[in-house]
């Protein structure tokens, strides 16, 4: 049977804050480190090859916002009937959420497979980049039900109070692809090297070793939750639309950024090759910053949720004010670190002057918007463990959407440089982090059911 374990409806606030926000913290940690692993091999092939790497996440973002439709309005029902002490339904969300994952993540894999060239055209990449990033594109969307069932099991997990398997199993993945990614992308011995399809390759073979370590260890009963996937269920497609009505608004979001970014990087391609590596190793790095926030926003998830379930809506309150009032600590520190040393900070990751130049100046343009970036994700997990998912949506969604015309106007028709790109960035990662409080604040999604 599952240990005891921290009642997170009653305990201290701070501490259940921490018990939760700490293995989060470090999961996104482990999940940063990977990325920055691959950037640092990837990074010693060359410009074009991190140029394809990182241009490739942004459409990599789609295929995870697909996944966390599911994830989202597992985390909510998860952590609702947690708090009011309802296992058995819990457990049979996610076995209802895993069948459908499975199902969603074959059709998009094999769509992703199939519109790879399409997808790095789209992204007007120079000729010597597209090869590159379609090959990247096409092995990471055969990885597909993984990364679904990554995101559905973990997010299950930490809605139910545990975040330390999540965390177990990222550091199993962290060390697979740490081994491989050398061995993949640079070659050893008889291993031939394969560049950017072997960093892909080393992503993918991790993180099915971690789903079948999730696999094992949701069937026993050592976690608060059990599935059993084997059982004989129909789908029931009425738990399918619950999950969507909580999921959708945060997936438009999702993808709607992911867009976002690939037409950035569009105008970014305007200003060259070179632009592009910045603003992939530049985003990579802000990483540091942002899956810090995602860290908290899991204990904010969790907490607002189980207290919501257990009829505790003023202690649900309060859970998010403090979780964002840590973090607003750390991201502080981020901005320090972005404005003191930003050329160092890139040299760690590739050496070429101008792809440094054009990065710093990224980190310290962006370094104004941490603390702002930082309320605003803590928040939005909130606003998830609540169910109530379109207020972050709209706020998110109207920001993303302005910097496009906004990119462009200033920095090609104006003619003011890719700097300018990075300042409409910052600022409306500004404007997030003002809105949403404003909107927490009037509670209306302690009324949310899900």
């Amino acid at each position: 049977m599952p240990k005891e374990r921290l009642d997170l409806t009653t305990c201290n606030i701070p501490r259940a804050i921490l018990f939760l926000a700490w293995p989060a913290v470090l999961q996104m940690g482990v999940d940063t480190a990977m990325r920055l692993i691959d950037a640092f091999w990837v990074g010693r092939l060359g410009a074009a090859q991190m140029a394809a790497v990182t241009s490739s996440i942004f459409i990599l973002w789609t295929l995870m916002a697909l996944a966390e439709m599911l994830a989202t309005g597992v985390t909510a029902m998860v952590a609702r009937f947690t708090g009011a002490r309802d296992r058995d339904f819990a457990e049979y969300v996610v076995r209802q959420a895993i069948r459908f994952g499975l199902m969603f993540s074959l059709v998009a894999g094999a769509a992703g497979f199939a519109l790879s060239p399409n997808f790095m055209k789209l992204l007007g990449v120079g000729s010597e980049v597209a090869p590159l990033g379609t090959g990247y594109l096409r092995i990471s969307f055969l990885s597909s039900p993984v990364i679904f069932i990554f995101f559905i099991f973990g997010s299950a997990l930490q809605g139910a109070g545990d975040t330390r398997t999540p965390l177990k199993i990222l550091v199993l993945t962290l060390v697979t692809n740490a081994v491989l990614d050398p061995i993949l992308i640079m070659g050893l011995g008889p291993i031939p090297g394969m560049g950017t399809n072997g960093a892909a390759l080393a992503t993918a073979l991790s993180h099915l070793l971690g789903a079948v370590a999730y696999f094992i260890l949701l069937n026993s009963d050592r976690l608060p939750l059990r599935v059993r996937l084997f059982s004989r269920e129909t789908l029931d497609f009425s738990i399918l639309r619950r999950l969507l009505r909580i999921g959708v608004p945060s997936t438009i979001d999702f993808i709607l950024f992911s867009v976002v970014y690939v037409v950035l990087t569009r105008i970014t391609a305007v200003f060259g090759t070179e632009a592009i590596a910045a603003l992939g190793i530049g985003n990579r790095i802000e990483s540091v910053s942002y899956m810090t926030s995602f860290g908290f926003s899991i204990a904010a998830s969790t907490l607002v949720g189980q207290n919501l379930g257990a009829g505790r809506a003023d202690r649900s309150e309060r859970a998010g004010w403090m979780t964002a009032g840590i973090i607003s600590i750390f991201t502080a520190l981020v901005t320090a670190a972005f404005l003191l040393v930003p050329a160092q900070i890139i040299r760690m990751f590739i050496k070429d002057p101008l792809v440094v130049q054009i990065g710093a100046d990224y980190l310290r343009i962006v370094g104004i918007s941490q603390v702002f970036m930082g309320i605003e994700i803590v928040l939005a997990g909130g606003f998830i463990g609540a169910g109530d998912t379109v207020p972050p949506t709209l706020v998110s969604g109207l920001t993303s959407i302005a910097r496009i015309p906004l990119a462009y106007y200033l920095g090609v028709r104006l003619g003011l440089g890719v700097d300018s790109i990075w300042w409409i960035i910052s600022l409306t990662g500004v404007a997030r982090g003002i809105a949403l409080p404003i909107w927490f604040k009037t509670g209306k999604w302690k009324e949310r059911r899900v």
